[in-house]
C-alpha cells in the first residue's frame, strides 16, 4: 500500500500527538502528585489521553494515570482499559500479522 498520499495527515497527527502528551502528560502529573480524587477531572484526563495512546509517551501516562485512578474507581479504570483496548490492540494485532 502507497501511504504517500497520507504522509502529510500522519505528520500533522503526530504532531498533534506530541502538543497532546505535553498537556496530558502535565494535567496526568498534577493529577497523581497532587492526590486529586475528583472523578470528573481524572476521566477528562483519561478521555482525552486515550485518542493518543498511539503514541509510546502518551501511552506511558495513560497506563500511570489508571494505575493512579484504579485505587479510586476500579470499575471506571476497567472501563478505559477496555476502551482502550477496543481503539489500539487490535490495529496493533493486524499489524503483527501484516509484518
Amino acid at each position: 500500500m502507497n501511504i504517500e498520499p497520507f504522509r502529510e495527515l500522519i505528520e500533522q497527527r503526530n504532531r498533534l500527538a506530541k502538543v497532546a502528551v505535553r498537556f496530558c502528560a502535565a494535567e496526568a502529573l498534577a493529577i497523581v502528585q497532587s492526590g486529586d480524587r475528583d472523578a470528573h477531572r481524572i476521566e477528562t484526563c483519561l478521555d482525552q489521553m486515550l485518542d493518543f495512546c498511539f503514541d509510546d509517551v502518551m501511552l506511558r501516562c495513560f497506563k500511570k494515570l489508571c494505575r493512579y485512578y484504579y485505587r479510586i474507581d476500579p470499575n471506571a479504570v476497567a472501563f478505559y482499559v477496555h476502551s482502550y483496548r477496543q481503539l489500539w490492540d487490535d490495529e496493533q494485532e493486524s499489524n503483527d500479522v501484516q509484518d
